[in-house]
């Protein structure tokens, strides 16, 4: 946090401390020597310069994927890692979220004018696959929790209700928003269903699912004609079939070791600093996920989320504008298009 805090540490000669404030600011290391200081306290002030203001260019960070917190531990930490909006999610009849009355269908009261808090819920399935729901008033019922490896070795009893789409039917009349939940993660199978019937308002990617395990799905769930490596592959079909599907990111965090915003969030274009600007924000798909790098892209002068027509005959040009800050060294910006990367460029 902000001001005077302490912090207690061995009295040895090699202490280096790593000050850090959410993905705009450069970290800052200090080295110290307390080899001679057991029992001392000493003061230092670290200054941290801000290196790009998302907000001032209308972005707003959310960690769209948050459990185990109340909203008041919400708002204790999302100052401390510069994170604008989470989206707490209850799992099940018996979280503490639901069982707490912390539901009310709007943002928490523990929200500010820079942050803001509001509790909707993960509608879980083992075969269809999870939902991260935003901006929801009232649960999607039945409440059920049909998750992990020993619900999947068991799928044939499950009952599947309710099914995905209609999940995003039961929320759009809410006016909320419904994405599949990290998903490389758990694929399931209902998200390429929901895309060919337009009722999916986008993917939501873990930073963890991206980086690591060789792109296996965490539940080595095989979704068929894909296997178990091949999530985002799938996502790049359902694009080429004409499905838009926008991504936003989270965290899952479960527990304390999980740092809100910390591995992957959200940066969302938004009209108006409110619940409802973050969600007019993502109906547009003007969003991008991000681990640390903080993208500026354009395409013939349109910004992310945009949508370019030609007509005619081809080939047409498509000029791309490209940049980031970052806090650790990159080596290359890559361009993807249909799955392959089409162009890399070097970064000194």
């Amino acid at each position: 946090p902000e001001g005077l805090f302490e912090v207690r540490v061995r009295a040895r000669k090699h202490i280096r401390l790593k000050f850090a404030h959410g993905l705009e600011y450069p970290i800052k290391s200090v080295s110290l020597d307390l080899s001679e200081m057991a029992g001392q306290t000493i003061t230092k002030t670290i200054s941290l310069g801000r290196g790009i203001n998302m907000r001032d260019q209308g972005w707003m960070s959310a960690d769209t994927h948050v459990h185990n917190l109340t909203p008041l531990g919400a708002i204790r930490q999302m100052p401390v890692e510069a994170i604008d909006y989470v989206n707490l999610m209850f799992i099940g009849p018996r979280h503490p979220l639901y069982r707490r009355d912390f539901l009310t269908g709007k943002p928490a009261a523990e929200s500010t004018q820079d942050h803001i808090i509001y509790l909707s819920q993960e509608v879980r399935d083992a075969n269809q696959g999870h939902m991260t729901l935003i901006g929801m008033k009232t649960p999607i019922t039945p409440i059920r929790v049909y998750t992990g490896v020993e619900q999947v070795i068991r799928l044939a009893p499950l009952p599947n209700e309710p099914l995905n789409w209609e999940v995003y039917d039961l929320l759009h009349a809410q006016g909320g928003l419904a994405y599949h939940a990290h998903y490389l993660y758990w694929p399931g199978w209902g998200s390429p269903v929901s895309a060919a019937i337009d009722k999916l308002d986008g993917l939501e990617w873990l930073q963890t699912d991206i980086a690591s395990r060789n792109d296996r799905t965490r539940q080595n769930i095989e979704v068929p004609g894909y296997g178990k490596r091949s999530g985002g592959r799938m996502w790049y079909d359902m694009l080429n079939c004409g499905a838009r599907l926008p991504i936003v990111g989270g965290t899952d965090k479960m527990n304390a070791g999980r740092v809100v915003g910390g591995s992957s969030r959200t940066y969302t274009k938004v009209p108006s600093w409110s619940h409802d600007g973050f969600l007019a924000g993502l109906r547009a798909g003007e969003t991008f996920v991000t681990n640390g790098p903080l993208l500026h892209l354009t395409a013939n002068g349109q910004g992310i989320g945009s949508e370019l027509e030609f007509s005619g005959e081809g080939p047409f040009t498509v000029r791309i504008e490209a940049g980031c800050f970052t806090q650790r060294p990159i080596k290359f910006f890559e361009l993807v298009a249909n799955g392959e990367v089409v162009a890399q460029v070097p970064v000194a």
